[in-house]
């Protein structure tokens, strides 16, 4: 596989096919990481690039963000070209009213100058509010997640970039589509990794709205079904109460907001497994990133449906092996990005 890299105008400055390994990290809900490792005798022309595509993908630009010149070798890397909107804040106050997708549109279509593409018509009604103040990547990949829809940002056929919202196809045993099935009996499921924590479980948001003092408002978002309870503290005083906003609505706002931080405190599994291309059908065609598959192990006794959130292909000594990971996983970039946000 050739690998083109490329000038700001989009422009192929060099193509690179000897290298010793190229690792491409396609990641559903965040951006795409790539790494190459090649000949130091190319730092002075690559060092000069801003873009890479492989010749696999090329509508699928990364930014070059890091080149390590070492004696004996050179190491680049990158982030998909969606890794741009982590330059720009949402600011001033932007209202939020439509689907996922339609938000996630009108961000890009106020706030930078890339092209949105059509709509696909996913995604669900968001709640009617507004927002200020966020990272535009920080803020866009939180919807995304909420919404469990990815973005991306991709060269098209006159050299613009162009951005569009998708989601995953449901691949599992019980979709009613031709279901993939990864298991150690199929001998299509080479190795596996599987966690379960509740280590930051909560299931009770105490939420304070606007307000100071005793005149602050808050709510109970309470899903502990008389458990024992986890408590999470919520402040949400970027909810403002308008002038023509009742006060059971304001409430309703309130503990909305106190469902979806619990939604990023819930028992997380993950599944990682490396699979066998020949026997789990043709990845990319049967199955790809996003999409939800089922997983089968009976040393331990689970059966899973689970959204593949990442695939790492490593191209390495003429060969190329994929790593799937499965479910959420364990904190994330975007977790923490979230929590900081309150």
């Amino acid at each position: 596989m050739e690998l083109y890299f490329l000038d700001g105008g989009f422009k192929i400055i060099s193509v690179v096919d000897d290298y010793t390994c190229f690792i491409r990290r396609r990641r559903y809900y965040d951006c795409d990481q790539f790494e190459l490792h090649c000949r130091p005798e190319l730092f002075p022309v690559l060092r000069a690039a801003e873009y890479m595509c492989a010749s696999d993908s090329v509508s699928s630009v990364f930014v070059v963000e890091t080149v390590v010149f070492r004696e004996g070798s050179l190491q680049i890397k990158g982030r998909s070209a969606d890794c741009i909107f982590e330059r720009m804040v949402i600011y001033p106050t932007f209202p939020i009213s439509g689907t996922g997708e339609e938000v996630l549109h009108q961000l890009v279509e106020n706030y930078t100058d890339i092209e949105p593409g059509e709509l696909s018509g996913v995604g669900t009604v968001v709640e009617r509010g507004q927002v200020t103040g966020y990272g535009l990547l920080d803020y866009m990949r939180m919807l995304s997640t909420e919404q469990q829809l990815s973005f991306s940002v991709e060269l098209d056929d006159a050299g613009q970039l162009v951005f569009s919202v998708w989601q995953g196809t449901d691949r599992s045993s019980g979709s009613g589509v031709s279901p993939v099935i990864f298991s150690e009996d199929y001998e299509n499921l080479i190795s596996c990794e599987y966690s379960y924590s509740t280590k930051d479980y909560r299931n009770v948001a105490v939420v304070a709205g606007q307000g100071t003092g005793n005149r602050r408002k808050w709510v109970v978002v309470d899903s502990s079904n008389g458990g024992e309870r986890r408590m999470l503290y919520v402040d949400a005083r970027d909810i403002q109460q308008e002038d023509d906003m009742s006060d059971e609505r304001y409430l309703e706002l309130l503990r909305r907001r106190g469902r979806e931080k619990l939604a990023q405190y819930s028992i997380v599994q993950s599944f990682e497994g490396e699979i066998c291309p020949e026997s789990s059908g043709a990845y990319r065609t049967d199955f790809d990133l996003g999409d939800i598959v089922t997983i089968q192990s009976s040393r331990l006794g689970l059966s899973l449906d689970c959204r593949i959130t990442e695939a790492e292909e490593i191209f390495e000594n003429g060969a190329v092996s994929v790593n799937l990971s499965f479910g959420e996983g364990f904190l994330t970039t975007i977790s923490y990005i979230e929590r900081m946000y309150g």
